[in-house]
């Protein structure tokens, strides 16, 4: 298996030509620099698997662009990758299960989570015992109406959600210093729709998937609109012959 590095791909053109930009020795002083500091790869490939990702959605509520009102892989990735807790009383507003995670890493971390805000009214139960576990209060079929504070984020008012979600009701307020918040993920289907077949629309996920694909082209993960590691793949066939 040939690995390229710090490479993007970003062409997809017929019959699988894949147009790749490897960026050789840009992280490297220029005063050592030795040859071309960047590369384009022209890959013709048998076939071709588009591992592109997802990209988190925000919500919309009041005063969502104030400090420390960040997504919450953000809010958990500095905390898993960077070792940086992102403050010290973190509240978190979901629809989907994914935020969890990051409420429970927190929690598990040691930082206070004052509040989990979801605007479903049924979570699955394991998530719901994994709050229960850790303290957390659960707030369903709510939502986050505005983050409140002058120069940062001090607290958030929730509110609870009407059947139709047209309305809300008893709004309240709690501390916190951080608002973490998902609004689902969007799958990256940018390079599938190269090929000249237009993304579909998911009503489950609320967002766009690839539809028909390319011959030999395969969008697989988060890219297809997958949000679990248990997807079995095994219709990819690949031929025997080497592939870059």
């Amino acid at each position: 298996v040939t690995v390229m590095p710090r490479t993007t791909a970003f062409g997809y053109y017929d019959h699988n030509f894949v147009c790749a930009l490897e960026r050789r020795t840009d992280h490297i002083s220029p005063v050592s620099v030795s040859g071309s500091r960047q590369r384009l790869h022209r890959i013709r490939a048998h076939q071709v698997i588009l591992a592109t990702g997802a990209i988190e959605r925000p919500l919309v509520f009041g005063n969502n662009d104030k400090p420390n009102v960040m997504l919450a892989s953000a809010a958990r990735r500095m905390l898993n990758h960077y070792g940086t807790a992102t403050g010290k009383l973190l509240a978190v507003f979901t629809n989907n299960d994914s935020a969890y995670q990051t409420a429970f890493d927190y929690a598990d971390a040691g930082i206070k989570v004052s509040a989990l805000v979801d605007s479903r009214q049924y979570p699955s139960q394991t998530l719901v015992d994994g709050c229960q576990s850790r303290g957390i209060i659960l707030h369903t079929q709510a939502v986050v109406t505005e983050a409140k504070g002058w120069q940062a984020v001090r607290s958030i008012e929730i509110a609870d959600l009407a059947a139709n979600g047209q309305s809300v009701s008893n709004r309240r307020r709690v501390a916190c210093d951080v608002l973490a918040h998902s609004g689902g993920w969007t799958p990256q289907v940018q390079m599938a729709s190269h090929g000249g077949k237009p993304p579909v629309f998911d009503k489950k996920i609320a967002a766009f998937v690839v539809g028909d694909q390319a011959p030999d082209t395969y969008s697989v993960g988060a890219a297809e609109g997958e949000s679990n590691l248990s997807v079995s793949y095994t219709h990819l066939t690949l031929p025997t012959k080497r592939i870059v």
